[in-house]
């Protein structure tokens, strides 16, 4: 993590009306005015937290019919904390994935500490371990665009599209046709 960043994430989150402002946006999209009356904040103080937060990547505005709302990034929140709180050397990496014991001992040997992926096997028992953590990214039930797909991916392995065929082709996502539309099975 560049210097830059890490002061942006630090600065971000050193204050506590800002962790409660981030806490609140957790949970769903509000606009300026809601977060401050929530928290019993003026709006100018409020602003600024937002403004704070969006520098570091950790707020997104969105926009609908009723204006602009913020909502918490959660995935580049959670992609910095990992960044910046790595483990010390040497600690076992621990990955968290629904597994039984020996497919998660032998995951051990193709993740990072961080979570990403060295590597894809070639061979089909261990690229079926590797593939079936990667697919554990993804909710059942939820339809994803090849664009999200692509963007989860990215978090744990440089070759998206490499690894998104590999979860086609062994049947732990599915898609449409013209791969407007993903789903885990």
């Amino acid at each position: 993590m560049s210097t830059n960043v890490q002061e942006q994430f630090f600065k971000a989150l050193v204050d506590v009306d800002r962790l409660r402002v981030a806490g609140l946006l957790y949970e769903r999209t509000l606009s300026v005015e809601a977060v401050a009356n929530e928290l019993g904040l003026q709006q100018k103080h409020t602003r600024h937290h937002l403004e704070c937060l969006a520098e570091a990547g950790l707020v997104q505005v969105v926009s609908d019919s009723d204006g602009n709302g913020y909502r918490l990034n959660r995935q580049q929140f959670e992609n910095l904390a990992r960044s910046q709180f790595k483990p010390s050397p040497g600690a076992e990496v621990i990955v968290q994935a629904d597994l039984p014991p020996d497919e998660l001992k032998l995951l051990q040997n193709y993740v990072t500490r961080d979570g990403r992926l060295k590597l894809i096997p070639n061979q089909n028992k261990k690229m079926l371990v590797v593939l079936k953590y990667a697919a554990g990214r993804f909710d059942k039930g939820r339809t994803y665009t090849e664009k999200e797909v692509n963007e989860n991916l990215l978090q744990i392995f440089a070759d998206s599209s490499t690894l998104r065929r590999y979860l086609v082709d062994y049947q732990l996502l599915d898609r449409e046709r013209d791969g407007s539309r993903y789903w885990r099975r």
